[in-house]
């Protein structure tokens, strides 16, 4: 999604039957490396950054941030 500044938003959805009290923690942890991945597509294929990453739990319906300055690919 392109925002209001130039950059973009990704939004990853998750269908994952994560439930535990931790399953931000558990996801973030699981995707991580894909949404780092997806993050540097947009960026190469659009030549603007990507301010957010987003995961979305259709399991618990709750947006989990990640700090794109800190995705790393294979971290």
């Amino acid at each position: 999604t392109e925002n209001n500044d130039g950059t973009y938003t990704v939004i990853d959805f998750k269908t994952d039957n994560v439930k535990a009290e931790n399953a931000a923690d558990i996801l973030t942890e699981r995707y991580k490396n894909q949404l780092a991945f997806y993050c540097k597509a947009v960026e190469d294929i659009t030549g603007k950054n990507v301010s957010r990453a987003v995961i979305f739990s259709f399991a618990s319906m709750e947006e989990i941030e990640l700090d794109v300055k800190n995705l790393k690919f294979g971290q």
